[in-house]
């Protein structure tokens, strides 16, 4: 038998479950589901498809998972690096919860505003900003 003519079969036989579903009062929520399945093709499993994957190897030790914290981890992807746009709207943000604490900050820096931030400080006075966003900092505050 040719795999045009399984198809063929497979094809028919689908149809006829569908309809008798239909007539049991199931209806086709979605007319391209249905478009989908007869534009593809249903292929006979190969001995490779029955074969187990490889697995692959942990991003972190099992080690490592256990000693982060949800608190220790950085709230920015490491891929994605800060610019003076997430410094500023961060800094607008909280001057306008707390202006005083933004002062502070800012002057834990060297700085009195966001613009006299070295490009090299973005993402250290980012993340500070964030903590103190989050409550877990105060700038006001002796900490090392």
């Amino acid at each position: 038998m040719s795999l045009e003519s399984q198809i063929g079969i497979l094809t028919d036989a689908v149809r006829e479950l569908t309809s008798a579903l239909n007539s049991y009062g199931v209806r086709q929520h979605n007319a391209e589901v249905v478009k989908t399945v007869e534009a593809k093709r249903i292929l006979p499993l190969t001995d490779a498809d029955h074969k187990p994957k490889e697995e692959l190897p942990n991003a972190k030790s099992e080690e490592t998972q256990q000693t982060t914290s949800p608190a220790s981890e950085p709230t920015e992807p490491e891929s994605a690096p800060v610019t003076y746009q997430d410094v500023k709207d961060v800094t607008i943000s909280m001057s306008k919860t707390d202006l005083a604490k933004t002062k502070a900050a800012l002057s834990r820096f060297g700085v009195a505003s966001a613009k006299g931030l070295k490009e090299e400080q973005w993402a250290e006075y980012h993340a500070y900003l964030l903590k103190v966003q989050a409550g877990e900092i105060n700038p006001e505050e002796s900490h090392g």
